[in-house]
């Protein structure tokens, strides 16, 4: 009966200050997406719109300045060696990528793979305008260089990068 009480009493605690927090979490979450997208494709405003690729379901921002339309930002993950990698990718109208930032790759092997998340990594995409390949050595035009020893992760955000390039493809080509 009385690890019965804890755990109701442990269980009310928790919800409670779930009540209390969430709203919370959520206005930070929301203000950390905004910061990030200022980072990739700086413009006046946003758009969020949702596009279906080969059955997932994708977001994406249209940027504006004015009623201009300056590019696209997507986000996108793929799996890689300890989990999710997530990737928000900016495009220009041209193709072009302008900036990519790993969002999330904290699953993966500490001083391995977490290495993508650097910018070191992924500054690599910029100007890239095809889909992108990942090579060990002496990147050419649309090849990158793979970390040293994640090649798994260093392909995993490639695979999320070259999905925005698909899905900017598909909207860019009037598949909205």
């Amino acid at each position: 009966l009385s690890l019965f009480v804890v755990c109701v009493v442990i269980a009310a605690a928790l919800a409670t200050t779930n009540m209390f927090t969430s709203k919370k979490i959520a206005a930070l979450a929301e203000e950390a997406s905004t910061q990030a997208r200022q980072r990739i494709l700086p413009s006046e405003r946003y758009e969020k719109s949702e596009f279906v690729l080969n059955g997932t379901t994708y977001t994406y921002h249209t940027a504006y300045n004015k009623s201009e339309v300056t590019g696209y930002i997507f986000a996108t993950s793929a799996n890689g060696y300890g989990g999710v990698i997530s990737v928000l990718t900016g495009i220009d109208c041209s193709g072009k990528i302008i900036a990519v930032e790993i969002t999330d790759a904290s699953n993966e092997t500490a001083g391995l793979g977490q290495n993508t998340a650097k910018e070191e990594f992924y500054s690599q995409y910029s100007g890239k305008d095809n889909t992108v390949s990942v090579v060990k050595n002496s990147p050419q035009k649309n090849e990158i260089q793979a970390v040293t020893g994640a090649t798994i992760s260093s392909n995993a955000a490639t695979a999320a990068v070259n999905t925005a390039l698909e899905l900017y493809n598909q909207i860019s080509s009037g598949g909205v």
